[in-house]
């Protein structure tokens, strides 16, 4: 029996290559349009999403996944390891945590530990690869603990929208400061830190708010050394490549993966998103 099974929800986007080489179980979220749920990232694709989110006719919102999901995703591990270790989104923007600390207490005699890392999209998604990697290498469910905390305690994610539309409609921003930077052609760059999104800079450009991000992936670097590296996008690919070769151009790294966000986490931000974390 191995030693401690790493589980973590679909908000990490980690591709499904990576999450299979490692044995990451992944819990999905919801995504629930016109009142029909779908499983993020199984039952709809990311095309078939950013189609519906563009016509603006549907009803779309998002759900954590209930506590007897992540039962079901427990009790179908259980039998493989010693232990389970599971990360969740922020518990500040969903109710992932709540639902996977409830299921933990369920499962009997068996220890499921459930940790609430603070942050979302490739930043949760790294601090599971990391926690992953120390399992597979035959750590200790305390060693593998570890691991996952000092990732999520070192890394930063920052990410530039296209437009504040998608944010209008949620009502994260009102419908005048999405009008005047529209207007202003305003591209925020923002920082998810504990749980809190915070604006790190506004800028005039696309461009010149992915040279932001590469510069501060460049200051990590100067000040911590070589950082791992995860690039993310929403329908914006060749964006993200170029953010990566702007952080490689400034910046030594460890490892890099590029992920796409699933829909749930594009939900509130639409088509154009493009960040990276970095630890």
């Amino acid at each position: 029996m191995a030693r401690v099974g790493v589980v973590t929800c679909s908000a990490a986007c980690i591709p499904r290559e990576l999450a299979d080489s490692l044995n990451i179980s992944i819990v999905p979220l919801s995504l629930i349009i016109d009142d029909k749920p779908y499983m993020d990232g199984i039952e709809i694709s990311t095309d078939e999403f950013y189609r519906i989110l563009e016509e603006g006719k549907s009803k779309i919102s998002t759900s954590a996944p209930s506590p007897g999901r992540y039962l079901e995703v427990f009790k179908k591990i259980a039998s493989e390891y010693e232990s389970i270790l599971c990360l969740t989104v922020t518990s500040k923007v969903s109710g992932d945590y709540a639902s996977a600390k409830y299921a933990a207490g369920e499962l009997e005699k068996k220890v499921v530990e459930v940790i609430d890392s603070g942050t979302a999209a490739t930043g949760l998604g790294q601090a599971a690869v990391a926690a992953a990697r120390a399992a597979a290498q035959g750590a200790s469910f305390q060693e593998v603990k570890e691991e996952a905390m000092r990732v999520i305690s070192e890394v930063r994610l920052f990410g530039a929208i296209e437009t504040f539309e998608y944010l209008r409609r949620s009502g994260r921003v009102n419908s005048l400061i999405a009008f005047t930077a529209e207007f202003l052609n305003i591209k925020p760059v923002f920082e998810l830190y504990q749980g809190e999104i915070r604006n790190t800079a506004r800028t005039r450009s696309k461009i010149r708010a992915l040279e932001k991000i590469a510069s501060l992936a460049r200051e990590r670097y100067e000040e911590k050394g070589p950082i791992n590296l995860a690039v993310f996008h929403a329908t914006s690919l060749d964006e993200a490549h170029f953010l990566k070769e702007r952080i490689f151009a400034q910046a030594e790294c460890n490892e890099v993966m590029i992920a796409e966000l699933t829909p749930v986490m594009g939900l509130h931000t639409g088509p154009g998103l493009v960040g990276a974390s970095f630890y």
